[in-house]
């Protein structure tokens, strides 16, 4: 079980919010709002497709614009 959490977080990377955004359920702006994270909150990208980056955030889990992130 330890094995399975490093194997997923070892891909995680970091990431700030460059505007306020809309976590969405799906990657999506049609989808459903999950949450609001603010500009200028760390987060974590948990994976990308299609323009768009999963990410955890304090304010929870889902899916945000690429061009609203900055990697690192």
């Amino acid at each position: 079980m330890l094995a399975l959490l490093c194997a997923s977080m070892a891909g995680a990377a970091a990431a700030r919010l460059k505007t306020d955004a809309t976590l969405h359920a799906k990657p999506s702006a049609a989808s459903d709002s999950v949450g609001q994270v603010g500009a200028g909150t760390r987060v974590e990208v948990l994976s990308t497709s299609d323009g768009w980056h999963e990410i955890k955030a304090p304010a929870g889990q889902g899916f945000v614009r690429s061009d609203q992130l900055v990697l690192g």
